[in-house]
């Protein structure tokens, strides 16, 4: 009866997921006029397919829900950003510090869970010894001012840290996850999904187009919180070197200094690491091999973000080499 009841809980918060989902990015990201069949299932996608939502992590209401509380602690930091820049990548490998635990799955608390309380979101929290800090990801909080207020409200001097990638990388990346799990939906090339084919533009109504607008979205997160509590890294020199990133981010937390064993994985193309004498990567639909786009197409993607690049090395202070 109760594995009933959480299954009930599960659809219902689904429903809601995908309701906010869709007023959310049709206020915020475009405007109801360019509102499409394309756009929407954009955003079902968004809402629904996401490996870490609560239907493929275990129920969202823990049956051990009330003994778990008082083991666990409300995270010291958390991983707000950006979607298919690294971000599981990033929490994996820092979390090779003997010091660093991280929820299992991405959050949301603070956008698609908020409802059910602090209680619930605290029951979810890795069970910590003393000496230990906690830590989520859910890269979808960054698209969001009022997930930045909540989060202030919830704790002003919490840690924050972002990841972003070249905007062209990342719009290819969400491109080539969304086909590799739709791909029935998925009928067009890149260039075709992405850029008019009458004016040869971008087109700035798609939600994925959107989402590689990083001064945009953090604006806010640094008006509320300040740039000395959030860390903001390149995700593409990330994942040529991710050392000097995982130092930068121990001294962020204010953790020990610790040799992280990671390699380069030839085989695989991408860094993996060492735990427990053990080889862990990434699974397979990670560092997904980009197609070859035609150089007219990468130009004009390429134009399309060069302006919103320089207003973020602006914001930000520092440039990245995208």
């Amino acid at each position: 009866m109760m594995q009933k009841h959480l299954r009930i809980i599960n659809y219902l918060v689904i429903v809601g997921i995908v309701y906010r989902n869709i007023a959310f990015y049709k206020s915020k990201l475009w405007d109801s006029d360019h509102t499409s069949v394309d756009n929407i299932v954009d955003i079902l996608f968004d809402a629904v397919a996401d490996e870490n939502y609560c239907l493929h992590g275990g129920p969202c209401v823990p049956e051990n829900y009330v003994s778990m509380y008082k083991s666990q602690s409300y995270p010291d930091a958390i991983i707000i950003g950006c979607k298919k820049c690294g971000t599981k990548a990033l929490i994996e490998m820092m979390c090779l510090h003997p010091q660093l635990k991280a929820l299992r799955n991405e959050g949301h608390y603070f956008d698609n869970f908020y409802a059910l309380g602090d209680y619930w979101y605290k029951s979810r929290m890795p069970i910590l010894a003393e000496h230990e800090v906690a830590i989520e990801k859910t890269p979808s909080y960054m698209l969001s001012r009022r997930t930045a207020e909540r989060i202030y409200n919830f704790n002003p001097d919490i840690k924050l840290i972002v990841i972003l990638r070249n905007p062209v990388d990342r719009l290819i990346s969400d491109y080539l996850q969304k086909q590799a799990r739709y791909p029935k939906a998925v009928i067009h090339s890149v260039g075709e999904t992405y850029i008019r084919n009458k004016t040869n533009t971008v087109d700035e109504t798609k939600v994925h187009v959107q989402k590689g607008l990083y001064a945009k979205q953090l604006k806010p997160w640094l008006e509320i919180f300040g740039s000395k509590s959030i860390l903001i890294e390149d995700g593409n020199a990330f994942t040529k070197d991710p050392l000097p990133t995982l130092k930068r981010a121990q001294q962020f937390l204010g953790l020990k200094p610790h040799n992280n064993h990671v390699y380069f994985n030839k085989s695989k193309g991408f860094h993996c690491w060492l735990q427990n004498s053990q080889t862990n990567c990434l699974s397979d639909g990670k560092g997904r091999k980009h197609p070859k786009i035609p150089s007219q197409q990468m130009d004009i993607l390429k134009s399309y973000y060069t302006k919103p690049n320089e207003d973020l090395f602006k914001m930000i202070g520092k440039r990245f080499d995208w």
